[in-house]
């Protein structure tokens, strides 16, 4: 089928096949290439977003790291992990 977008031949194992249609049936994708596009693009931006905060990690001072990390500790030991995400705790500004 003729498309105005570059095309990839992609040959990959077995089982990385049966974790890309485990991703299909859990988000309802037709296609293999869909659902590969979709990994892809997550993925990127996953790796944008990384450095975006490893930038602004960056330009932390080493107390303010320490700071946010035991805010995170402290946040963790108050998780129900059986929960889902929407029911955390709302953080109340300082």
């Amino acid at each position: 089928m003729p498309t105005k977008n570059k095309r990839i031949n992609l040959t990959i194992p077995e089982d990385l096949y049966e974790e890309i249609q485990k991703f299909k049936q859990e988000y309802f994708i037709a296609s293999d290439s869909s659902a590969c596009l979709q990994l892809i693009k997550g993925r990127l931006k996953g790796l944008e977003d990384g450095k975006a905060v490893i930038l602004a990690m960056q330009k932390m001072s080493p107390e303010d790291l320490e700071n946010i990390s035991k805010e995170g500790f402290d946040l963790m030991r108050t998780l129900d992990l059986n929960k889902p995400l929407a029911s955390l705790p709302e953080q109340t500004p300082e």
